[in-house]
């Protein structure tokens, strides 16, 4: 006789010989239990069914993805794997700039990405059952450097029409927008593009 859970009393007949393929992901004590023809009852066995075969899934909190910033950014990455669960063995993650490379690094704390330019930042977990998530990515866009711009406008007073070109240069994000202002007293807040 057999049955399913801790401290259950063995009660299921078998009429052959115990077999059964667990399949699912568990963590269930079968208890069990056996009798001869004369009725005497051998002690209760137990044993530990636990199976996990559901990769474990790690979720970030980074909200910029893909978008360009300019302020250092600190991403924490969350561990999760679903119940049953083996636990999480590691968490771990890599930063290049080709999305390629394999996360070794152990996560314990947020990482912080500090350096300007276009990174990615890559990661997974594992369980104690073996199950390796597959990697997550996610592309850092930092440029902390304001842009410039030139001008090619003449020195001093002019007798004729002036046209004046300004040349904006920004090397990580790119120019978004020129704005302009005119005034006598240099004191104007640019407005116009």
């Amino acid at each position: 006789k057999y049955c399913k859970g801790s401290g259950c009393t063995p009660s299921i007949l078998l009429i052959s010989q115990y077999r059964l393929a667990y399949t699912t992901d568990q963590n269930t004590i079968i208890r069990y239990q056996t009798w001869d023809n004369a009725n005497n009852p051998s002690a209760i066995g137990s044993y530990n069914v636990k199976l996990d075969k559901t990769k474990p899934a790690s979720s970030d909190d980074f909200t910029n993805d893909g978008v360009w910033v300019n302020t250092d950014q600190t991403i924490m990455v969350v561990p999760y794997d679903q119940a049953p669960s083996s636990g999480i063995e590691y968490t771990r993650y890599c930063i290049d700039i080709t999305n390629i490379c394999t996360p070794n690094i152990n996560y314990n704390n947020p990482v912080i990405q500090s350096s300007e330019g276009i990174y990615y930042l890559r990661y997974n977990s594992k369980d104690n059952a073996g199950n390796i998530q597959d990697v997550a990515s996610m592309t850092i866009k930092l440029d902390k450097t304001r842009p410039t711009t030139a001008d090619d406008a003449p020195m001093g007073w002019k007798n004729s029409d002036v046209t004046i070109s300004l040349t904006p240069n920004d090397a990580l994000s790119g120019v978004a927008d020129t704005l302009y202002c005119t005034d006598q007293t240099d004191t104007c807040t640019p407005t116009t593009s």
